[in-house]
């Protein structure tokens, strides 16, 4: 009889946060990269909505994610990692664009994604628009 070898490679939790638990982690003692590591020439009337994804859970601690505010527009790209993590970062992007989406909605801000003919950066590939509205 053959043995089962499968094993999960990743596990992702879904849910809605607990009545007194907050709507997103906050946890001052898990490393995040600063706003100004993440986001680019950031309104600073958007930081409310950049904090939260900047809490947003990655596979290994990654945090692949880097966006660049142009008017009420925010490009979402994806920093280049290892091939071992290749393709966990788009679980990455994923979730913390979820959790970019989540806190528009909190904080009353209409948004539309699209995919749009961007600049091309460095070491980064171009993932989705942010249009704010």
């Amino acid at each position: 009889e053959k043995e089962n070898l499968e094993q999960p490679y990743s596990i992702i939790a879904f849910g809605y946060p607990e009545e007194n638990e907050g709507l997103f982690r906050t946890n001052k003692n898990v490393d995040r990269k600063r706003v100004n590591h993440i986001c680019k020439k950031l309104d600073k009337n958007l930081e409310k909505i950049i904090e939260p994804l900047r809490w947003a859970p990655s596979m290994k601690n990654s945090q692949p994610w880097i966006l660049y505010n142009n008017l009420n527009m925010i490009h979402l790209y994806e920093e280049k990692q290892k091939k071992n993590l290749k393709d966990t970062n788009k679980i990455s992007m994923g979730i913390a664009l979820r959790h970019f989406d989540i806190a528009c909605k909190k904080f009353g801000l209409e948004v539309e994604y699209s995919k749009m003919d961007v600049k091309k950066r460095l070491a980064k590939e171009y993932y989705i628009t942010a249009t704010l509205k």
